[in-house]
C-alpha cells in the first residue's frame, strides 16, 4: 500500500512538472505570435508520458503537436479539462494519470490576461522506475530491523536480569553466605 501511494504521488508531481514546462513554453511562444511553431516533443521524450497536447480554449483544436495540429481529441479527459478554468490533476484509469493546466495569454481586446489554450499531458503511472519502490521497501525493512533489535534488546535484558540475579543469589545460599533469595522484580511465576 506505502508503496502504491509513493509511486502515485511521485508520479502525479511528475506530470505535474512535465505539463508546467509545457505550459510554460507555449504561453512563451503564443505571446510571441507564434503558436504555430509550439513543440511538444521534449514532454513526449519524458518517460511515461503517453499524450502531450496544447489545446485551444475556444473550439478544443489541437495546437500542438503539428502532426496533429488542427484536428480534435476524442479523449474524454481533454472535453473534461477544457471546461476547468484552473489544473486539473485527474485518475483516469489505474496506471494513467491526466494532467491539464491553462494556459494565460493577455487579450488586447480587454486589456487582461485570459486563458487561450491548455497544455495536457496523459502520463501511464506504471512507467515510474522499480527502483524507488525497491528503495521504500529497503528503508521500511531497515527502519523494521532497527526497532525489532531494540525491541529484543530491551526484552533480553528484562528477562535475563532477575534469572541472573537469582543464579548469583543462590550461588551464595549454596556456600552459606546467604539464607533467602530476594527477587526485585514482581513475576508470580518466577518466584
Amino acid at each position: 500500500q506505502l508503496t502504491k501511494e509513493g509511486i502515485q504521488k511521485e508520479g502525479q508531481r511528475r506530470a505535474y512538472m512535465i505539463a508546467k514546462q509545457l505550459a510554460i513554453y507555449a504561453e512563451r511562444t503564443i505571446n510571441t505570435g507564434g503558436d504555430a511553431v509550439i513543440r511538444t516533443d521534449f514532454a513526449e521524450a519524458e518517460e511515461g508520458v503517453t499524450t502531450a497536447l496544447v489545446v485551444a480554449r475556444d473550439d478544443g483544436h489541437i495546437i500542438a503537436p503539428i502532426t496533429k495540429a488542427n484536428t480534435y481529441s476524442n479523449d474524454e479527459f481533454v472535453a473534461r479539462s477544457r471546461k476547468k478554468d484552473e489544473t486539473l490533476i485527474q485518475q483516469i484509469s489505474d496506471s494513467v494519470l491526466g494532467v491539464s493546466i491553462p494556459i494565460r495569454t493577455y487579450n488586447q481586446e480587454t486589456a487582461s490576461q485570459t486563458i487561450s489554450a491548455y497544455a495536457i499531458v496523459l502520463y501511464k503511472l506504471d512507467s515510474i522506475d522499480v527502483n524507488a519502490a525497491v528503495g521504500l521497501f529497503a528503508r521500511i525493512l531497515v527502519i523494521a530491523l532497527l526497532l525489532g533489535v531494540i525491541v529484543y534488546f530491551f526484552m533480553y535484558k528484562l528477562i535475563i536480569r532477575p534469572i541472573t540475579e537469582a543464579k548469583i543469589q543462590m550461588d551464595q545460599a549454596l556456600r552459606g553466605e546467604r539464607e533467602s533469595l530476594k527477587i526485585t522484580y514482581d513475576f508470580d511465576v518466577f518466584k
